[in-house]
């Protein structure tokens, strides 16, 4: 499962920032195992999958002739987003290129059509909502286990 890799790139981020893993930490001996109680875990995965995203890229071909950001699609293109550019672009999200969980408190960025980590429309992630309980859950058993240097 691709979410695997967010889990490492989240990984990589608590052990740059000690106080945010205690707080991690915290959370998860309070809330035992129970996801809807990490907030701050689930926060700190969606940053971690908004700068580090499972795929670099969505591809979709057009059934109809159409435009998209004014470029003509002619029927069959086969059209490219990249969710690790889309991801950066200051127009989206402030500070684009800086790890702040913070943003997705209280649902934050994460309605945003520009946040798309498991893509978009008919074809998005099936695996979508296990990637979620999967992540935030790893990230909370494996910060309330080891402090990561």
């Amino acid at each position: 499962m691709r979410s695997g890799s967010a889990v490492t790139w989240a990984m990589l981020e608590a052990a740059r920032r000690p106080e945010e893993m205690e707080r991690l930490r915290e959370e998860a001996l309070a809330a035992d195992g129970n996801p809807e109680l990490m907030p701050a875990s689930r926060a700190f995965f969606a940053e971690a999958l908004r700068l580090y995203p499972p795929s670099w890229y969505i591809g979709r071909r057009a059934r109809v002739a159409t435009a998209a950001g004014g470029v003509d699609l002619p029927l069959d293109t086969v059209a490219l987003a990249s969710p690790y550019v889309i991801h950066r672009d200051q127009r989206f999200h402030a500070r684009p290129d800086h790890f702040e969980p913070a943003r997705w408190r209280n649902g934050g960025e994460r309605r945003s059509p520009a946040y798309l980590p498991f893509g978009a429309g008919p074809r998005q992630c099936l695996g979508e909502r296990l990637a979620w309980l999967e992540g935030t859950l790893l990230l909370s058993a494996i910060t309330s286990r080891w402090r990561l240097e």
